[in-house]
């Protein structure tokens, strides 16, 4: 044969060397495609749990900002609160709104509502509030508490001791 020619029988030989070739040739055959399959499962169940972990805790961080920052309202709440009680102008203005205290020579005056005349518009004994001073709702206290007990209390049960 000449050099340069390919002769019929040679023609066949290099034919099914290239279609023995092309079913050799690496890609994506089942084997790989499962072994990529398994390596992406295993990045993707190794990366899961510190991205849970990650989100958690940047929810617990958004949270305690949030606590930080009430605290910090109520902090501030309470410092201008603690600044009026160094002020002793407030402090004498509390102690005669509260305790009706009074300077020497003044007269205190306590203000109270006309009586109701409508038997529905009176509150319940436990809704009216004692706008008296704090001494004589304790006065009154002590003097009931040694009153002999009223004979107009319904007794419940009538073997009940006494």
């Amino acid at each position: 044969m000449h050099a340069g020619r390919i002769g019929v029988g040679e023609s066949r030989t290099v034919e099914r060397t290239s279609t023995i070739r092309a079913a050799q040739r690496p890609g994506l055959t089942t084997g790989r495609l499962t072994v990529v399959v398994i390596i992406a499962a295993a990045l993707l169940l190794t990366l899961a749990l510190p991205l849970r972990e990650f989100l958690n805790q940047r929810s617990m961080i958004a949270e305690l900002e949030t606590t930080t920052a009430a605290q910090r309202e109520r902090v501030e709440a309470l410092q201008a609160e603690a600044d009026k009680w160094a002020d002793d102008a407030y402090v004498v203005g509390q102690a005669r709104e509260r305790f009706h205290l009074q300077y020497p020579g003044e007269t205190g005056y306590v203000v109270t509502d006309p009586p109701q005349t409508d038997p529905q518009a009176q509150p319940l004994a436990t809704d009216i509030e004692d706008d008296s001073a704090w001494y004589e709702r304790a006065l009154r206290t002590v003097q009931r508490s040694q009153q002999q007990p009223d004979e107009s209390v319904v007794v419940v049960r009538p073997d009940a001791p006494r």
